[in-house]
């Protein structure tokens, strides 16, 4: 079980696990997805958790979370690969929005992730995700262990670190301790998230 000393980000770490467990046991609440809800957000919105994930459109964090309109800041690209636009749009929502939690969450059978431990290469922009993806493709085969789960982990883990390290901005409110960064897997098969311990 994850905690964290700085009570919102304990809080919004609490919500994104009890909206995942609405999502697996078919209890969702359908939080926050009323017109005029949405209406109240015209002016701005205060999400409590931003979410690094894929592209993939099995992997909706809105609807695995049980979230609503203003709930979550999130960034998408195939891998959830860290690039200077995923660090500048991480930085609005540590810096500009106050946001307390960043989650980056893989998922099982990830075709960018299986690409480039595969070595592929291809004749377009999608070489810069095989690129970003190549420390951890290198990585796993260093470990010679052929467990693709093990892949998805280190990318995850991987992309935590250098969240962590990140400077200015990212390392500075994380180390001043009123921003939770954690790595997550999304099981497709199960619905379930799983969080990874540091």
């Amino acid at each position: 079980m994850v905690h964290y000393n700085h009570p919102l980000t304990q809080q919004s770490f609490e919500n994104l696990m009890k909206g995942n467990q609405r999502f697996l046991s078919n209890q969702l609440m359908y939080p926050n997805q009323t017109i005029e809800y949405r209406n109240q957000l015209v002016n701005g919105a205060k999400p409590f958790a931003t979410i690094l994930t894929c592209s993939d459109s099995r992997v909706p964090p809105e609807l695995i979370f049980d979230c609503g309109f203003g709930d979550l800041f999130v960034i998408r690209n195939a891998g959830n690969v860290l690039d200077d636009h995923a660090i500048g749009s991480i930085e609005f929502g540590v810096d500009t929005f106050r946001i307390p939690l960043l989650v980056v969450m893989g998922h099982t059978g990830c075709a960018a992730v299986r690409a480039a431990i595969e070595g592929l290469h291809f004749p377009d922009h999608r070489n810069h995700i095989m690129h970003t993806l190549s420390a951890v493709a290198l990585e796993y085969h260093n470990l010679q262990i052929n467990h693709f789960d093990t892949a998805l982990e280190l990318n995850v883990r991987k992309t935590v670190q250098l969240l962590k390290q990140c400077k200015p901005t990212i390392q500075s409110v994380f180390e001043k301790g009123s921003l939770g960064i954690l790595g997550a897997i999304y099981e497709i098969e199960t619905g379930r998230v799983r969080f990874l311990a540091d």
